[in-house]
C-alpha cells in the first residue's frame, strides 16, 4: 500500500489528524501534486480551510484528473 492509499483511508474513516500528519510531511519532503492535494483536503475536512486556500492559490495542475480535483476542493472551501 502507497502512502496517497493509506491516507485516502485514514481520510475515509475520519482519522483527519494522523492523515494531516502524514500528508504534511509527505507535502513537505516532497514536490508531488496528488500527495498536496491529498493535505489539502484532509486540511478542509478539519476546518483549516486558511491554511488549505494558501495552498490551493499555489497549485497548478496539469491533468485533467488533477485539475477536476482542484474544483472539487475549491467546492468544498
Amino acid at each position: 500500500i502507497n502512502l496517497a492509499e493509506f491516507t485516502n483511508e485514514l481520510l475515509k474513516n475520519g482519522e483527519f489528524d494522523e492523515a494531516i500528519t502524514l500528508l504534511e510531511s509527505a507535502h513537505l519532503k516532497t514536490n508531488n501534486l496528488e500527495v498536496t492535494m491529498h493535505y489539502i483536503e484532509a486540511l478542509i475536512k478539519t476546518g483549516r480551510t486558511p491554511e488549505a486556500e494558501r495552498l490551493l492559490r499555489r497549485v497548478n495542475p496539469s491533468s485533467q484528473k488533477l485539475k477536476d480535483k482542484l474544483a472539487e476542493l475549491q467546492s468544498m472551501l
